[in-house]
């Protein structure tokens, strides 16, 4: 493939993303990542003259090129990752196509030195595309120029997995992120003043963990096997499983649960278990407050169901699908429509069907339940 065949299949490829932005983000982002595989190939042939292994995934294609903006890539390749895979449910969010595919244009132009013009067979959404691309223009700007300060592969990875860590903590805390370019001689003399003192550092492993996953929450067992298989192999790791209490993960993840927060997720038909995600800010075990994780329960995790959805209110089994694409592993037994409000709601375990309130609406084919979220301080 030469360059002007790159050109047209990207160009042809984030049109169709655009004209399905709006209805399917799946679609989209199916296409997207088909553009990024392309450049990817483009650039193997490029380096190698020969075409790459096609049974190899993209991700370690983009580490053994670590092209010019691999932030970019990884990017790229991280969005598209939580469309194109299968999930019971997923949220439509055409502001992170309109993300995405600002990526790829800006690989095409500074990585391939092609400027792509796009045109959908929508003039509406593409004027609206356009609109949304110009606002998002400033989240590429301030992590290029952060990236100008690296020459070499290491950093620029580490700068993406950094970058994709402070997206994560943006996203579940809502907060935002400024960055400010410090040159390395001002930076000294701001050391040798004190001036640099930022407190503890979050150690790499957690970002990369996080990076790598392509996900916000990981539960014990995924984050140890990410430790062991791509962290560092031959390190000395944690003694623990899914199923360790809370006190267990404080006591051995040390150096690490300073940097982690921790949630009670429904587990099975009575059970629960950890998920870990980035906390905001550093915490000492010692502070951890085992009493109100426990006392919260399950409820931020059926809190972001509902999110999922966009809803307020869901039907058992609609509520079910949400807790397993978010990661649970749940064996409730919920009875069909025709059935009494009781038999409904019988199999959601105790420790959700605290957190939600049930109302009955009649219908012709049998009494329908909708479940909605109780207030945090309502238990």
């Amino acid at each position: 493939m030469d360059i002007e065949e790159l050109e047209m299949e990207v160009t042809d490829l984030l049109t169709k993303a655009i004209d399905q932005s709006d209805v399917d983000s799946r679609a989209s982002m199916l296409y997207c990542r088909q553009a990024l595989e392309a450049i990817v190939e483009y650039l193997w042939f490029e380096r190698y003259d020969r075409c790459s292994d096609k049974v190899q995934s993209v991700s370690p294609k983009i580490k053994k090129l670590n092209p010019p903006k691999i932030y970019l890539f990884w990017d790229v390749k991280n969005k598209t990752n939580l469309f194109i895979h299968f999930k019971r449910e997923y949220r439509n969010d055409p502001t992170k196509v309109t993300q995405v595919i600002g990526h790829i244009k800006d690989i095409m132009k500074k990585v391939i030195g092609r400027e792509i013009e796009l045109e959908s067979n929508n003039s509406l959404l593409l004027q609206n595309f356009n609109s949304q691309l110009d606002n998002l223009k400033t989240e590429t700007i301030d992590i290029e120029l952060k990236e100008d300060f690296f020459e070499f592969g290491p950093d620029r990875f580490m700068l993406s997995v950094m970058y994709n860590w402070n997206e994560v903590i943006s996203e579940i805390y809502d907060v935002e992120f400024s960055y400010e370019l410090i040159p390395n001689d001002k930076f000294k003399q701001m050391e040798k003043k004190g001036e640099t003192n930022t407190g503890p550092v979050v150690p790499g492993g957690i970002p990369k963990a996080f990076f790598i996953a392509g996900k916000k929450h990981l539960f014990v067992d995924e984050m140890l096997c990410l430790c062991k298989e791509e962290i560092n192999p031959q390190a000395q790791w944690w003694d623990v499983e899914r199923r360790s209490s809370l006190e267990e993960l404080a006591s051995e993840m040390v150096g690490w649960i300073d940097w982690l927060n921790m949630r009670l997720v429904p587990d099975g038909e009575e059970g629960e278990v950890v998920q870990l995600y980035p906390r905001l800010d550093y915490l000492p075990p010692d502070e951890i407050n085992f009493k109100e994780i426990r006392r919260l329960g399950v409820y931020n995790i059926l809190k972001e169901a509902f999110w999922l959805r966009g809803v307020d209110e869901m039907r058992p089994g609609q509520l079910i699908s949400s807790l397993n694409h978010l990661g649970c592993d749940l064996e409730w037994s919920i009875a069909p429509r025709n059935k009494s409000l009781e038999d409904q709601i019988q199999g959601i375990p105790e420790n959700c069907k605290k957190w939600l309130d049930c109302k009955v609406v009649k219908n012709s084919d049998g009494d329908e339940v909708l479940l909605s979220l109780k207030e945090k301080n309502r238990t």
